[in-house]
């Protein structure tokens, strides 16, 4: 009767919910579908028509767009792709980092479906970023061409930077060290949730590598804040249970752009035409 209790009553629905998606993210074949564009994409075969509406498109509204021909309105929806995938790229690769260490400290609080969960959706992200990485890639080498990718020239700031860069480097350590000690400080006795993963990581490195391009990055925070944040989330189950509804935000904020990629996907599909991989992609992610 207490068991039946517990898994019934209101505050176990959030169980239930991540069973449900764990089971769901299992036996989906979006991955596969995902894997297989990617591999057959090829960027002559998609170039004539629009990845998604218009409306979505570089420069669109602009005096620039409205000038421009039909296939440079086709090439600014492209770019628009690549742009907005660029950045999802960014903020999945931080993802699986973080992914890693959270859900070794949700493993040691009893919730191996949700480390499970994330285990696995660490595994499709893989695939997500590699998708993106070369559908962008090839699409901007047949707009813009090999120059696109080349290093601009580093100029006179750059190169103080760079004579700089080993006293930067000791404030990094020193500063990493004291929030570190301060986080572990506050871990107390509770050194289960010590995220294996984050250890591995520490091991490996001086300094923890983190991002400033994608989601949780985009240079808001100091690389130094950064690492300590991401050290909360690796040791402290409230701070990783904060990480993982950040995470849901990020993902909400996505599907609401991606809602209108696949509404195009559904509207070709249900007239019959031919759909554009990239435009496949975004609905099955």
């Amino acid at each position: 009767m207490l068991a039946a209790d517990l898994t019934t009553s209101p505050s176990n629905k959030h169980i239930k919910l991540i069973e449900t998606t764990y089971q769901n993210n299992t036996h989906s074949d979006y991955t596969e579908k995902i894997e297989t564009l990617c591999k057959n994409f090829k960027y002559t075969h998609n170039n004539h028509d629009y990845w998604t509406d218009p409306e979505q498109s570089m420069l669109y509204g602009t005096p620039i767009y409205e000038s421009a021909s039909h296939a440079q309105k086709i090439a600014f929806n492209h770019i628009h792709w690549f742009a907005m995938y660029n950045f999802v790229a960014a903020s999945e690769t931080e993802i699986v980092v973080y992914n890693q260490i959270t859900a070794d400290v949700f493993k040691a609080c009893g919730y191996d479906t949700l480390a499970h969960e994330l285990a696995l959706e660490t595994s499709q992200e893989r695939t997500h970023i590699h998708t993106f990485h070369k559908i962008g890639y090839l699409t901007m080498k047949a707009l813009l061409g090999q120059d696109a990718f080349k290093v601009p020239l580093k100029g006179k700031l750059y190169q103080l930077a760079a004579n700089n860069s080993s006293e930067k480097s000791q404030w990094q350590l020193f500063q990493n060290d004291i929030l570190r000690f301060t986080a572990t400080t506050m871990l107390g006795r509770h050194k289960q949730y010590y995220s294996p993963h984050l250890k591995q990581l520490e091991t490996t490195h001086k300094l923890v590598p983190v991002s400033n391009t994608g989601f949780f990055g985009q240079g808001m925070l100091s690389k130094s804040v950064h690492r300590f944040v991401m050290l909360n989330w690796g040791i402290s189950p409230f701070l990783a249970s904060q990480y993982y509804t950040l995470r849901m935000m990020a993902n909400i904020l996505l599907k609401n752009t991606e809602y209108k990629i696949s509404k195009h996907f559904k509207n070709l599909h249900s007239q019959g035409k031919s759909i554009p991989d990239p435009t496949a992609v975004s609905h099955y992610h």
